[in-house]
């Protein structure tokens, strides 16, 4: 699913207009993504837990140069299904 596909099914379960449900759906994703941008988690209690993964500097070796290369620290979202969401997968798959 795309993020029109996401607002138009959202319009349709909640019975509003497309335009304000991807209004909705825009500042949704913009909240959740300035919330990671300052290192904040975020729990969706039955989703899932969105968090910040922090990785320290380290050396690589590049085989074709033979030369070891600094790789810096860096910051990466993750996300972390909850039991709720993992439980519907299954049931989905084992259905199938």
């Amino acid at each position: 699913m795309n993020q029109r596909q996401i607002a138009k099914q959202v319009a349709k379960n909640l019975g509003i207009n497309l335009k304000d449900s991807f209004k909705l759906f825009k500042e949704t994703i913009s909240v959740i993504s300035k919330a990671l941008s300052e290192g904040k988690d975020i729990r969706i209690v039955g989703f899932g837990h969105f968090i910040v993964r922090n990785y320290k500097p380290r050396t690589a070796w590049n085989f074709e140069t033979q030369q070891a290369v600094a790789i810096p620290a860096r910051r990466y979202p993750a996300f972390m299904p909850g039991k709720n969401l993992k439980a519907a997968v299954q049931k989905e798959q084992a259905q199938q």
